[in-house]
């Protein structure tokens, strides 16, 4: 019964429809199975016989025409729920129009759940990036979503209980951040993602710099492959800017194949600098993700090698990394959002 109904509805809500039409809908060859059939959708108010249709000249007899009853949606269960949201969404607006939170219901639902299990991170502000991966597994979604767009749009008060910043482009800085040369080498991280970048800036300061007993001088906004570029490579850009003999570059960027390429043609292209990779956060975040359903890699990256990526880690770590890659996942350095970052950064030991 409900089957014959989702077809009619679907092709005639509030429409009137000949008999003949709905016999055919129907698909039931035998006559009094599917008299009795429309007979009992006419008194479950679902069909309402035209009468001045006429008889069909059956017998027994139905009418010519029918009107499809508009069924009218029952949010008992959305109105409820609109209730229960946290009190920074628009309750009211939503309660006045339930249909918009039943369309968004999944996102809205995925938001309302983070803001009520991890209200300890809200304390701490994320990028727009990092926040997006801790809420929707994706790290773009607050930013590139457009249903999520129109949602911040209705709740108003989201944006500032989310807690999150925006990352604009930055401009080209020769001193990203001014801090004092205090050891015999001069150690520049370089960042791949603009969020990630804008973190650090935030966070790092001459008596909180250190990764994992390195102590960072510099973080260098490495604008995804720009920074693996052969022509104004990097190797010029520190022959102008860096005068130092001893000078060290650190990569940290996306686990994926993309990431990883940058981390090889970097060295490949610059074979008088010292680049190592900053394998301490990639262990970081593996150890994050764990648990976590990871986003699907982006289409159509190049599978290179892999060589010198790969010897920074133990057996276990590429088992894991090599798992991760061929299930078709990534893991992107937002991962490490800032309250992650701040017991990253050891303060300096005087």
């Amino acid at each position: 019964m409900e089957e014959y109904k989702k077809k009619i509805f679907n092709k005639f809500d509030g429409k009137r429809v000949s008999e003949n039409i709905l016999r055919s809908l129907i698909g039931i060859d035998d006559y009094i199975t599917y008299y009795r059939l429309i007979n009992k959708m006419v008194n479950e108010s679902f069909l309402q016989p035209i009468k001045r249709s006429g008889s069909n000249g059956m017998n027994p007899p139905l009418y010519r025409r029918y009107q499809v009853i508009k069924i009218k949606d029952d949010f008992k269960m959305e109105l409820k729920e609109i209730r229960l949201l946290d009190d920074s969404f628009n309750i009211e607006g939503y309660i006045n129009k339930p249909k918009l939170y039943k369309d968004n219901k999944k996102q809205i639902q995925n938001i309302n759940s983070f803001l009520k299990d991890n209200y300890m991170l809200i304390n701490y502000p994320a990028s727009i990036n990092e926040r997006s991966f801790q809420i929707f597994g994706q790290e773009k979604a607050l930013k590139e979503d457009k249903v999520i767009s129109k949602i911040l749009k209705f709740n108003p008060k989201l944006n500032s209980k989310l807690n999150y910043y925006l990352t604009p482009e930055p401009f080209f800085e020769y001193d990203i951040l001014r801090v004092e040369k205090e050891s015999s080498s001069f150690n520049v991280l370089i960042i791949e993602n603009k969020d990630t970048w804008y973190t650090l800036r935030k966070l790092i300061v001459k008596k909180r710099c250190h990764i994992n007993g390195i102590y960072i001088h510099k973080v260098l906004y490495g604008e995804g492959k720009k920074i693996s570029r052969k022509i104004n490579s990097l190797t010029e850009y520190a022959d102008t800017i860096y005068q130092s003999e001893d000078m060290r570059f650190y990569y940290f960027g996306d686990l994926d194949y993309e990431g990883i390429g940058i981390f090889e043609d970097l060295i490949a292209i610059n074979t008088k600098l010292k680049i190592e990779l900053m394998e301490y956060l990639y262990k970081k975040m593996i150890e994050l993700s764990i648990g976590k359903k990871l986003p699907d890699m982006k289409e159509k990256q190049r599978h290179t090698s892999s060589n010198n990526f790969m010897k920074y880690f133990s057996q276990d770590d590429k088992v894991k990394i090599d798992e991760i890659l061929e299930a078709g996942c990534y893991i992107p350095q937002e991962i490490i959002c800032y309250e992650e970052w701040m017991k990253i950064l050891s303060e300096m030991r005087d």
